[in-house]
């Protein structure tokens, strides 16, 4: 199972893809989803054999990813 994520005020999800390595989270960016292949502002996450706790951790370590490069981009 999949949920689409839209990060408001991001323009390109790819540019947290480096910082998702880094905590050790994988999410895909909606522009490898789409047929024009351009940004994306979404992200794709996969759930179907998560467990809730680890569904509730991955969730902290994408929001920790999103925070600081949104603080960064200020």
């Amino acid at each position: 199972m999949f949920i689409y994520v839209k990060i408001k005020g991001l323009e390109d999800t790819r540019a947290l893809l480096d910082g998702c390595y880094k905590e050790v989270v994988a999410v895909a960016p909606g522009s490898f989803f789409s047929v024009t292949k351009g940004k994306s502002p979404c992200v794709r996450m996969a759930f179907s054999t998560a467990t809730f706790e680890d569904i509730v951790e991955g969730v902290a370590r994408f929001s920790r990813v999103v925070r600081e490069y949104m603080k960064d981009q200020k």
